[in-house]
């Protein structure tokens, strides 16, 4: 499980996200990777699983500012709206689901 839970409240940690790639290249398939926070749009799901994680949450953005913001009913919209966005970012790698990205569908400078 990687998460910093907070850390990012310290200066100079990391968000997960952003160690996600050492990571794995240490656990080298020898154990799943799931990232149960530190993502808060629809592209960073694509990239952590094109990347090797088994499974990514979201972040408090995705559920506590629609609650805020417009109450319940914004709540109940996310879902179908999340995957509305997965969808449309991995359609561009040419993978019908989620389990089609992978390394070879990102380019990182």
């Amino acid at each position: 499980m990687l998460s910093n839970r907070g850390g990012c409240q310290i200066d100079g940690f990391c968000p997960p996200f952003d160690g996600l790639a050492g990571v794995l290249d240490t656990t080298a398939g020898q154990s799943e990777v799931i990232m149960p926070s530190g993502i808060r749009r629809s592209a960073r799901i694509v990239k952590a699983v094109a990347m090797g994680t088994k499974a990514t949450g979201i972040g408090r953005g995705s559920c506590l500012f629609p609650l805020a913001a417009a109450g319940k009913a914004a709540v109940e919209t996310m879902p179908g709206l999340l995957k509305g966005e997965v969808t449309r970012g991995i359609r561009p790698m040419g993978a019908a689901l989620m389990a089609g990205p992978g390394p070879d569908n990102l380019r990182f400078p």
